[in-house]
């Protein structure tokens, strides 16, 4: 009786531990409200005094995000000291997003650490919406509309 026991429970163990991948992650990896793969900034919105106002932007940077959690960004592309800083990694927890750019001299005088960009996202009709921990927005302000231009890159 022992015995079927113990082989009883070795069973339901090793069933419990050989689970399928779970397929609400993979949704998410590859879904229309997926983080991953490749965004443009295609609008805006701005504050002047207490009006905000949302301007389309034309050729906006992009966000290259992968599955392993790495990123690449042309943010900087403009910028005569910071355009080198093109990759990093990001942190996923509870709606927000932090991109780590891996370069350590970056600043824009509005995150905190230095090359440290932290917002709140969300998804709507299939754009990414972010709006930015790191700044002092009053209230509306400083949101970023991207559209999704490819899926993540097939690593191989």
């Amino acid at each position: 009786m022992k015995n079927i026991i113990l082989y009883l429970s070795i069973f339901c163990f090793a069933t419990i531990g050989c689970k399928e991948p779970d397929v609400t992650i993979a949704k998410q990896q590859e879904g229309e409200d997926s983080i991953y793969g490749s965004w443009q900034l295609v609008e805006r919105s701005l504050v002047a005094g207490v009006t905000e106002y949302w301007e389309t932007v034309e050729d906006g940077f992009q966000y290259d995000i992968q599955l392993d959690k790495t990123f690449a960004s042309n943010r900087f592309k403009t910028s005569n000291v910071f355009k080198d800083c093109t990759s990093g990694q990001i942190v996923l927890s509870d709606g927000e997003i932090t991109f780590n750019y891996s370069c350590e001299e970056i600043t824009a005088s509005e995150e905190i650490p230095a090359g440290s960009f932290t917002y709140f996202y969300k998804f709507n009709e299939g754009q990414l919406i972010l709006f930015p921990t790191h700044l002092n927005c009053v209230e509306g302000g400083c949101t970023f509309v991207f559209e999704k231009i490819a899926p993540p890159a097939e690593k191989g």
